[in-house]
């Protein structure tokens, strides 16, 4: 009988993992046909020579000291550079990692929550969520964000470490749980609010006490991974000055946003790669969402002793979405996909142990499965430039970020007059957007409208000064031959190109000075 009960015992949790897995699988089947996008990936992978040359040592430094792009993840640059190295510059590669990534995430997800609750079929029931909700697929489908799917592989592996070291606490074991964290912080800095929940994790489900004398260490690495990242963003010029948006806005997005991701996670609609900014937060706005969290942190609270897994799951959620709630701003974006990747699993635990969730489960197995169908569908509008921003326009409004690269891609693929198109739909939303300026003198200028193209080059020349692409050549050089072709400075400007083609500032000072300036 007893070997009856351990054969069922093991053989249950891996049916329902399988199961879990097969669905994942099914669903993000048309991953493999996806194409890289001009959005990031450009940067990241396609136009990055270094990640192009694959592994070498120089390459490896480099992973360490760069704070290319505005970050410091070294473990997201050589995992990159071995995808290269192995399988060569190709999306389908990248993608698939990216994929077996997320598969090893919900596998050590399902692990951890099935050892230390013992209740296999809830945890399945969390990791199906995590799996298969729609919300996720940016965090998988797109080559850029390799940094989520990785670092939450590492978020995994410490909590089992953890969970190993809390059973017989050791040097040893404890030591495991500060290199997976390190490793995790060295993929994205999304992990420094790890240390606060495994402190959440002794409470419920490791029942353990509180132990805050041994995260010290843990917290010493994540204020390190803390401060490399803001001197990073702070070299890149990516963080926005309280000038342009005020505190007191900050903290209003930040309220409305733990809202916001509840709801796109009870109804995974308008998905997009990306929302345009907030137009405003009305006060009222503001304070339904701050009654929603404070009523719930209170009933949570209140039930904390008979049903620890509601304040535990709760605080996961609030806790671990503070690095992304743009209280230090970096970008225009008040909210993105990929930020609940793993803010989400606190919410999927409070509605999986829930006991009266047993009542349901018919329910619920109809709910992943249309999940599934969703994260199926939301997989194919990821399938190059093109779908997945006409996707992003179609489903939101007065979305200036979207029309930009929408309308960089039909400018690359020789549809000028579209790009017009989209670049003008954008400078209504937003006038003074620099690169829209600068992309729409682009396209007039590719289709020989040079008269209406001067005023753009005007409004983007603040945008000159900053640049070291020496693409923009090209473009000024059928510029300025058109306006100015018998020119004294034009002549020096082509002749700076041909003498100092490295010194792009000095180029763009003569292509100045035939503009007039």
């Amino acid at each position: 009988m007893k070997g009856k009960n351990f054969t069922y015992n093991i053989t249950r949790p891996l049916f329902l993992l399988g199961v879990v897995i097969l669905l994942t699988l099914i669903s993000y089947w048309p991953l493999q046909y996806n194409d890289f996008i001009n959005f990031d990936d450009d940067k990241y992978l396609t136009d990055n020579p270094i990640i192009r040359s694959g592994l070498t040592v120089n390459n490896v430094v480099w992973s360490f000291r760069t704070l290319y792009f505005g970050n410091w993840h070294p473990l997201t640059w050589l995992s990159y550079l071995t995808d290269v190295s192995v399988f060569g510059l190709h999306p389908e590669a990248v993608h698939l990692v990216n994929l077996l990534l997320h598969l090893c995430n919900t596998a050590l997800l399902f692990a951890f929550l099935n050892a230390t609750t013992k209740l296999p079929w809830q945890s399945a029931l969390v990791a199906a969520l995590f799996a298969l909700h729609p919300l996720n697929v940016e965090s998988v489908a797109w080559a850029s964000e390799r940094k989520s799917v990785l670092s939450t592989f590492f978020w995994m592996l410490t909590m089992l470490c953890y969970n190993h070291y809390a059973t017989r606490p050791t040097i040893g074991r404890y030591m495991s749980v500060v290199l997976c964290l390190a490793l995790g912080l060295m993929a994205k800095p999304m992990l420094v609010t790890l240390p606060f929940v495994l402190l959440l994790l002794d409470y419920w489900p490791l029942r353990r006490g509180l132990h805050a004398v041994e995260k010290l260490p843990l917290l010493l690495l994540s204020l390190f991974s803390s401060t490399m990242t803001i001197l990073a963003q702070h070299k890149a010029e990516a963080l926005v000055p309280l000038a342009l948006s005020p505190m007191k806005e900050r903290v209003f997005s930040a309220i409305t946003s733990y809202t916001g991701y509840i709801r796109k996670l009870l109804v995974p609609a308008n998905l997009a790669v990306i929302y345009p900014p907030s137009a405003g937060y009305p006060l009222w706005h503001v304070g339904l969402a701050l009654t929603v969290i404070a009523t719930l942190t209170t009933v949570f609270v209140i039930r904390r002793k008979t049903a620890p897994h509601l304040l535990i799951g709760w605080l996961w959620y609030l806790g671990s979405l503070v690095p992304v709630l743009q209280i230090v701003q970096v970008g225009s974006a008040p909210m993105a996909d990929r930020y609940a990747y793993i803010p989400a699993v606190g919410l999927f635990m409070i509605v999986a142990y829930t006991p009266a969730v047993r009542l349901w489960r018919g329910v619920l197995v109809v709910v992943v499965i249309v999940f599934s169908v969703l994260t199926f569908r939301q997989v194919l509008s990821w399938r190059n430039s093109e779908t997945v921003f006409r996707h992003a326009l179609n489903v939101t409004r007065n979305n200036y970020v979207a029309h930009d690269n929408y309308g960089v891609y039909l400018l690359k693929s020789g549809r000028a007059f579209e790009a017009a198109e989209h670049f003008s739909a954008g400078l209504r939303h937003k006038p003074d957007s620099l690169l829209l300026n600068s992309n729409m003198w682009s396209a007039l200028v590719l289709l020989g409208r040079y008269d209406e193209a001067e005023r753009y080059f005007y409004r983007a020349m603040p945008l000159w000064n900053k640049l070291a692409d020496r693409k923009i050549y090209g473009m000024l050089t059928i510029f300025l031959s058109q306006k100015k072709k018998n020119d004294e400075a034009f002549l020096g400007f082509i002749n700076a190109i041909q003498q100092t083609p490295n010194d792009v500032q000095l180029c763009l000072q003569w292509a100045l000075r035939t503009m007039g300036q």
